[in-house]
């Protein structure tokens, strides 16, 4: 249930956030004729679809360990596959500004989708390939998003 509020939270506030810049905007000083704030909002309504849905679609499932774990002591372990994730997320977001968007991209998915439990490379190659690609053609060639390019390619 903490995701889903996460989650919904997430998107309440970039749909805010979309709002105002759509509000704000000056069209003369920029590049797309839709803006920064119209992309923000689509992708704010798409979080917020996606946690409605996975309410809906896991509600009996969350009552049911609500149920089991009731009278149980449940601490808040650390765990070490989100330390893991978090490091790796770490690490990408340094490894983006020296080596650019794409490769740093690619080792981020393939060790993220491992650590998710992905256990096939083959499938885990195509997930990454198929999520790169698609971040390439969406907003790097649709938006006209300028990403990192590396201290090496500038």
């Amino acid at each position: 249930m903490i995701e889903v509020i996460v989650l919904f939270t997430i998107s309440l506030l970039g749909i805010r956030e979309g709002f105002h810049l759509n509000a704000v905007r000056d069209i003369r000083t920029l590049s797309s004729v839709m803006g920064p704030g119209s992309f923000i909002l689509v992708l704010s309504f798409g979080l917020m679809i996606t946690s409605i849905a996975h309410v809906l679609f896991n509600y009996r499932k969350m009552i049911d360990m609500g149920k089991a774990t009731q009278g149980k002591k449940t601490g808040l372990p650390v765990s070490k596959k989100l330390m893991g994730m978090i490091g790796v997320f770490a690490t990408y977001a340094y490894l983006i500004n020296i080596f650019g968007f794409i490769l740093p991209t690619i080792f981020f998915f393939l060790l993220e989708f491992r650590l998710a439990g992905v256990k096939s490379w083959k499938i885990n190659i195509l997930l990454t390939s198929g999520l790169v690609a698609s971040f390439q053609v969406v907003f790097i060639k649709y938006c006209e998003m300028i990403f990192p390019r590396g201290i090496f390619w500038n």
